[in-house]
């Protein structure tokens, strides 16, 4: 009996991989396409917060296509993208690094979801392909930076505010002044100087006039089909198609194996995201509808004015 367990458990391990290869659809040799995703809001770190919403780190990005640059298993990339947009910095480490994997000889196509808008549409520019769907919303080539202020809401309950700054520019973005007309004119400054860096990029990476970019850089966004049109975009339809695309650049004969290439996540930071969720569900409903309540009187919580309620401080975006 000993024996025959003994012998169980040798033809187990044996055809343990047999099992994985069945289970993963085809041969080991099988060509393969590396799926790499960009979901939510596009940002240097990752977070996962029922507060802030899902957002893509950047360096994973840069990372996953890294592996993908190096491995000889991988004879493609694909970047899937569902994302309103974010940081420009997180978006031009993300455009270099399809440009790398480009010329490493493996080709990038991207492939749009619900959205991929402004910081998002400027990484997928660099890629040899673009798919989208009909209905996909994508473009918004622009940016922005944005911050509240609220000192009439301080004065209105006898709080004052002192500020020390080194240099006149120091507190540009201070939440309890306007803005002066200096301070103003040298935002409009870095603000034009981003969109000129996105405007020159997206133009280098889809072979466009950068002239002819520049006329839809006014924030506007496009449906997937208003993109083909524009040249923003090169083909319409689903991840299927991209994979299609991404074998056709590669050479590839037949579907290719798609495997995703994605952080692993610890036990510990699962059960902590679980927590929180839940956490964040049991308390979103009161909230919501006190904000509904006040909201209706145009004040949010405590006085607070609905327009500035969950407002980030000012910092570039691009969306």
């Amino acid at each position: 009996m000993r024996r025959l367990l003994l012998i169980l458990l040798v033809l187990s391990v044996l055809a343990l991989p047999v099992l994985l290869v069945i289970n993963r659809g085809g041969p080991l040799t099988r060509p393969q396409v590396a799926l790499v995703e960009i979901t939510g809001f596009l940002a240097d770190a990752a977070s996962d917060s029922v507060w802030d919403g899902t957002s893509t780190s950047a360096r994973d990005v840069v990372n996953h296509l890294r592996t993908a640059q190096e491995s000889p298993r991988y004879a493609a990339v694909i970047l899937r993208i569902n994302s309103p947009g974010g940081s420009p910095a997180a978006a031009q480490e993300i455009y270099d690094a399809v440009r790398r994997t480009r010329e490493a000889g493996k080709p990038v196509v991207v492939s749009m979801g619900d959205s991929a808008l402004s910081a998002a549409y400027y990484a997928a520019a660099a890629a040899d392909s673009i798919v989208a769907n009909p209905s996909t919303v994508t473009g918004s080539i622009g940016a922005v930076v944005e911050f509240i202020l609220f000192g009439d809401l301080l004065e209105r309950y006898g709080i004052t505010a002192e500020i020390i700054a080194s240099g006149p520019y120091k507190d540009v973005g201070n939440p309890f002044r306007p803005l002066e007309p200096r301070e103003r004119e040298w935002l409009e400054g870095l603000v034009n100087e981003v969109l000129d860096q996105f405007v020159a990029d997206v133009a280098a990476g889809r072979g466009m006039d950068v002239e002819a970019v520049r006329r839809l850089a006014d924030g506007r966004a496009f449906t997937g089909r208003q993109a083909l049109e524009l040249g923003l975009v090169d083909h319409l339809g689903g991840l299927e198609q991209a994979v299609a695309v991404a074998a056709e650049l590669a050479g590839l004969e037949g579907r290719p194996a798609v495997v995703p290439l994605r952080k692993p996540r610890s036990f510990y930071d699962r059960l902590l995201g679980a927590a929180a969720s839940s956490l964040g569900r049991a308390l979103a409903g009161p909230i919501a509808a006190r904000l509904l309540v006040d909201g209706a009187a145009g004040q949010g919580p405590s006085g607070l004015p609905v327009d500035l309620l969950g407002t980030a401080p000012w910092r570039f975006r691009l969306r």
